[in-house]
């Protein structure tokens, strides 16, 4: 059975990889759908936190499974470029699964995913931009 249960709950504590906040725009969709944008708030190299609108995650949660803060096995695709100062920008395209959502206003959703098709090259180019902007926050 690939659905989670309350006890594989996405929880904070459970996180294996750094994260950032960051103000990246991202675009979200069913797979092989329609991508509306919406705002990366944190990212690491293993997913990310995007805020978005009533409609976008209409169009990427089927109804049956809107229920805030348990979703079971949402596949959706995510891209999004890393811009840095100093590197030329990566797009990113990639499938990830929703692990969380948070209803926070009237039209305003917090989605966290889990990347789940993202390859070693950008598994590395997402480790270096993190590593990257990580050090410009501490500078």
């Amino acid at each position: 059975m690939n659905s989670y249960t309350d006890s594989q709950q996405h929880f904070r504590s459970n996180r294996k990889h750094l994260r950032i906040a960051t103000e990246l725009s991202c675009q979200v969709g069913q797979p092989g759908g329609r991508l509306d944008t919406a705002q990366v708030l944190d990212l690491s190299s293993g997913g990310l936190k995007f805020r978005c609108s009533q409609a976008i995650v209409n169009n990427i949660i089927p109804e049956g499974e809107r229920t805030v803060g348990l979703i079971m096995d949402v596949m959706v695709d995510v891209q999004f470029k890393l811009t840095s100062e100093t590197k030329r920008a990566n797009v990113i395209k990639t499938t990830a699964r929703i692990v969380h959502s948070e209803r926070l206003a009237q039209d305003v959703f917090h989605v966290g995913v889990q990347f789940t098709a993202l390859g070693m090259k950008e598994t590395q180019q997402l480790e270096a931009y993190i590593q990257d902007q990580g050090q410009a926050a501490d500078q």
